[in-house]
């Protein structure tokens, strides 16, 4: 069985993908997962039924080996892994696959501060979808809450980037307020990075709010809330009664004082994850590691909890 895609051809007899002049190999846990899929294709298949039917598991059984293998498929598949043509994220839902790519033309990107950073985001797909989720069903304040080094700035960011190029919002603007001690400047941090001038304004925060209730539809991310917390939540509270287009990210180490907030927890990497990441990290300075060095790489992600940072450094 022949699959002719547009960056390569892929023969899931061989378990192979022909890229060219280039052969790469497919494991056989990839090859049926490709068959499954190719045979309900345009059906959006669940996690849940792949692990049943490709993987043998039982029902309910809690792990990352879906999207980890989906994961590696696109690498060896996809012309571009990032923004793939056949084998389709349906956030919430599962997984399609989709044999000839649309080209219908794709929105304008949202005006944005935010940037790639050139790095693969590891093991927070499903942590995207449920935001994505909680902002579909006009919910307009969501906080990431955790400790230090869970990974919540980075899962902001991506999220940010995710609603840039699907147009979610026309303005997605990134606030870092690492630096900011009080209300003042909160304010500035603001200002700055909305193009908002509040210098000789009497009531700067209901005049932010006018303003970009007059914008168009934004998010905002505010990061690193915890040190102001009085000072961003009379911030929020103000925008959210009189700006009820701007939608709010915000993340912290404690909830806010706020009304009508959801707060999301973010968690640790599952142990399959926090490999991955080490093993990725560590082969763009060093080089691959061996699969015998696996269990010494498990102990190490164990040891710190499964959190982001720590494997980072």
């Amino acid at each position: 069985m022949r699959i002719v895609l547009d960056s390569c051809e892929v023969d899931l007899v061989g378990n192979v993908a022909l890229r060219g002049k280039d052969t790469v190999r497919l494991t056989n846990m990839e090859s049926n997962l490709l068959k499954y899929l190719v045979g309900r294709m345009g059906q959006v298949v669940s996690r849940g039924e792949l692990l049943e039917e490709v993987w043998g598991y039982r029902k309910a059984a809690v792990t990352r080996t879906v999207d980890s293998t989906i994961r590696r498929l696109r690498g060896k598949i996809e012309s571009d892994p990032k923004a793939p043509h056949h084998l389709i994220t349906v956030h919430g839902r599962g997984y399609q696959w989709v044999s000839t790519p649309t080209h219908e033309p794709k929105p304008e990107p949202s005006a944005t501060n935010l940037f790639e950073f050139g790095d693969e985001f590891i093991g927070r797909d499903a942590d995207l979808a449920r935001i994505s989720e909680l902002f579909d069903t006009q919910c307009q304040l969501v906080t990431l809450v955790g400790p230090p080094g869970i990974g919540k700035t980075r899962l902001a960011w991506e999220f940010g980037l995710l609603a840039t190029k699907r147009s979610t919002w026309d303005g997605v603007w990134f606030v870092d307020l690492t630096e900011a001690l009080g209300k003042e400047e909160v304010l500035g941090v603001l200002s700055s990075t909305l193009d908002i001038p509040l210098q000789d304004v009497k009531e700067p925060v209901a005049h932010l709010s006018r303003v970009l209730a007059e914008r168009p539809p934004s998010l905002i991310i505010i990061d690193n809330v915890e040190k102001v917390v009085d000072a961003v939540a009379g911030l929020v509270t103000e925008l959210k009664q009189h700006s009820p287009k701007t939608a709010l990210l915000l993340t912290s180490r404690r909830t806010l004082p706020v009304r009508h907030q959801v707060c999301y927890s973010v968690e640790p990497l599952h142990i399959e994850d926090g490999c991955l990441l080490f093993r990725t990290r560590m082969g763009r300075h060093h080089g691959p590691l061996r699969e015998a060095q696996d269990e010494d790489v498990k102990q190490i992600v164990e040891k710190i909890e499964g959190f982001p940072l720590a494997i980072e450094l």
